[in-house]
């Protein structure tokens, strides 16, 4: 293109300001200069921008506001959760005077004790009457003739009868015993007396029962009892007839004694004591709740303080790191300016030089242009020296941001404490 322009004795002879081909490559140098100051530009915006950010959070102010919003969240869950916990307290300290009094009326200076697991107990009536079942089969098979048999209807309602009536009346008699009162001690007697014989009567009834079924199937209950009215001791003419009486005897007395273990041997202590403690931890399930409740929003404002101190500590730390590098900034300009004013003077001489050579007419003034690019102004050393008055200031927030976050650290812990002891622990206990 030099060449070219140079056999047309272009530029002309007479230019003295450089056009045409020297004005782009000028211009492109400028642009590359210009180029460069506006991303520096963009880096002062935006330390400026954060330094905006910083002075308009206010952390500090909030930082300070956390406890007391925490408090008032806490103040307003313990409002709406007052009328169920002041419930379950109400009904604590109600089964807890039933509790008292059922104690000193009755003389009782012992805390109830019972099987942990007491369903097990009734679970074991199914099993019962079905061992008992299964064996007073294998005793009527084992004695059966060709043409005897026992119902299994019958077997399986002797067998529930020895267990369930032994279990729900002699168990509540053998209690009644141990009460205080001399009526309701003589009513146990009685009940007692009763169960065992109702025991010794079914298992007379099975033993003949079964007997007479196996001599003749059509043998009524009425032949039954007539049997044992006559000949009662006839229950040990047989090993067969002994084994159903041992069997069913032992069976109801089992059922009484596993009536009696599944609680506690004072007659109505355990529900009692049972009530209360139920009553009891569901107060404390209802207070540690709402202690649990009121630790998470501790812990949320905890964590508030964490990142708000977080967040302005890196935004100081970004300014910082923009100022430090913007003290390099001018003598860096300055030096990229030289290398450009170098470039542009490097790449004019070259076109001139090839011009000049091509052309049949003198070389334009223009040609004797030196391109000089102006140093960065005062204003540009401003523009980056301006951010250094700000970082003590920040630095100084920051050592006061730590003061103020260990302050709402130290007041959310004893906010916490007060709290949590504004839920009445509960007020009894039984250690006896």
């Amino acid at each position: 293109r030099a060449e070219a322009e140079g056999r047309n004795n272009l530029p002309p002879s007479s230019e003295e300001m450089p056009s045409g081909t020297q004005r782009e490559i000028i211009a492109y140098f400028t642009n590359l200069r210009r180029r460069a100051r506006h991303q520096v530009t963009g880096t002062a915006d935006k330390s400026s921008g954060i330094l905006e950010q910083i002075r308009q959070s206010d952390s500090l102010a909030r930082l300070r506001e956390v406890p007391a919003g925490c408090e008032n969240k806490i103040l307003r869950l313990i409002a709406d959760s007052d009328t169920h916990l002041d419930d379950v307290v109400e009904r604590e300290q109600k089964q807890k005077r039933h509790y008292d009094a059922f104690r000193e009326q009755n003389g009782l200076d012992r805390v109830a004790s019972y099987p942990r697991a007491a369903y097990l107990y009734y679970l074991m009536l199914p099993v019962l009457i079905t061992a008992i079942a299964f064996a007073l089969a294998s005793i009527v098979e084992a004695n059966a003739g060709a043409n005897a048999s026992v119902p299994l209807a019958w077997i399986v309602t002797v067998s529930a009868a020895a267990v369930v009536v032994p279990f729900f009346v002699g168990g509540l008699s053998l209690r009644l015993i141990n009460h205080a009162g001399i009526f309701e001690q003589f009513i146990g007697l009685i009940g007692t007396i009763v169960a065992i014989t109702a025991i010794l009567g079914m298992a007379f009834y099975t033993d003949f029962h079964i007997a007479a079924m196996l001599a003749n199937p059509e043998t009524s209950n009425r032949d039954v009892l007539d049997a044992m009215l006559a000949a009662p001791l006839d229950v040990v003419s047989g090993l067969a007839n002994w084994k159903g009486f041992v069997l069913v005897a032992l069976s109801g007395l089992v059922a009484m004694i596993l009536a009696y273990r599944s609680d506690d041997p004072y007659p109505g202590y355990g529900a009692v004591q049972r009530t209360y403690y139920r009553s009891r931890d569901a107060r404390d399930h209802a207070a540690a709740r709402l202690r649990k409740r009121i630790n998470n929003l501790i812990d949320g404002s905890g964590t508030e303080i964490d990142t708000l101190s977080k967040d302005l500590k890196n935004q100081v730390r970004t300014y910082t790191s923009l100022v430090e590098k913007s003290k390099q900034i001018p003598a860096a300009l300055n030096d990229y300016d030289a290398d450009l004013e170098d470039a542009c003077n490097m790449v004019l001489d070259r076109y001139r030089v090839a011009n000049t050579i091509a052309r049949q007419s003198d070389a334009p003034l223009s040609f004797a242009e030196h391109v000089c690019f102006n140093p960065a102004s005062e204003t540009d050393y401003e523009l980056f020296q301006d951010g250094g008055a700000n970082v003590a200031e920040l630095q100084a927030m920051i050592v006061e941001l730590d003061k103020e976050a260990a302050l709402a650290r130290q007041n959310l812990r004893a906010l916490n404490l007060r709290m949590i002891n504004s839920i009445s622990e509960p007020q009894f206990s039984d250690t006896e």
